[in-house]
């Protein structure tokens, strides 16, 4: 806004963007919770996908590095996994 010709200097820029990637970092988290989930359920069925690329491939990485384990546990461990892998799935 302008003030006597003056620009007010009350940006919010800064927390803007401090909440933005506090967001971003919430929505990484849950996209590796549906990532854990969904290959537990893939493993709990028993299901065979062959979609090709890339969505074949992030399945194979993802089956590769979480537990096969489809006991109830905590999670924790394979969401923090899940949530790593996502910086691998760009690349696909």
């Amino acid at each position: 806004m302008l003030s006597g010709g003056v620009e007010e200097q009350a940006s919010f820029a800064s927390r803007g963007a401090r909440q933005t990637l506090r967001a971003c970092d919430a929505y990484r988290h849950v996209v590796g919770c549906e990532l854990v989930a969904s290959v537990r359920a893939l493993h709990r069925r028993d299901l065979r996908i062959d979609p090709g690329p890339p969505v074949g491939l992030a399945f194979d990485l993802a089956d590769a590095a979480l537990e096969a384990d489809v006991v109830d546990r905590p999670l924790t461990d394979d969401v923090r996994v899940a949530t790593a892998l996502l910086d691998q799935f760009v690349d696909l």
